[in-house]
């Protein structure tokens, strides 16, 4: 969702960006085998506390859009998330096969949201958390640099559509 894509993307360069962890999205379905996966190469959930059954792990699913999972060798924190955003709704959800783009970073093809997706959900998360962090603005004002007034009026028709115009202007405002 953010991290090294977003840096390539924005930046074009992966030492311009801070990053504390890496957003991994899947969609809902896929969330225990990608934590079978990610725990069969050292990555450990620390958020939830205590074990994920399949019971716990389907209420955890539908009441919240992520957890943490931790590789206790190198700290490396990976945040899995299955929904955009904490509210079940607020924001419509990526179809994860036509919303999605390739990123080369370093020598590595990584995806990540579509151009507009990506967006409107830099725009959504920053306001849920009050733009508490100047890196945030940061980086989706270098990805507006890049836009036209045009460009522009196609991510506010977007982001009106999505029902979240109020999140995108908030955004463009501060930008600005």
């Amino acid at each position: 969702l953010k991290g090294a894509t977003l840096a390539e993307l924005a930046y074009g360069n992966q030492a311009v960006k801070q990053t504390l962890d890496n957003d991994l999205l899947v969609g809902p379905g896929q969330v225990a085998a990608t934590i079978k996966l990610l725990e069969s190469i050292g990555y450990r959930i620390t958020d939830p506390a205590g074990p994920l059954d399949g019971k716990r792990l389907s209420v955890l699913i539908d009441i919240v859009k992520e957890c943490t999972l931790v590789r206790p060798d190198n700290k490396a924190m990976l945040d899995l998330h299955w929904r955009m955003t904490s509210v079940k709704g607020l924001l419509a959800e990526p179809d994860l096969a036509r919303d999605l783009r390739i990123v080369t970073v370093g020598n590595h093809r990584l995806p990540t949201l579509g151009d507009e997706a990506l967006m409107i959900y830099l725009a959504v998360h920053g306001a849920r958390h009050g733009w508490a962090r100047l890196k945030w603005l940061a980086d989706f004002n270098a990805l507006l640099a890049a836009r036209d007034e045009a460009a522009v009026a196609v991510l506010r028709a977007r982001a009106k559509r999505d029902g979240v115009m109020r999140a995108m202007d908030l955004a463009l405002l501060q930008a600005n």
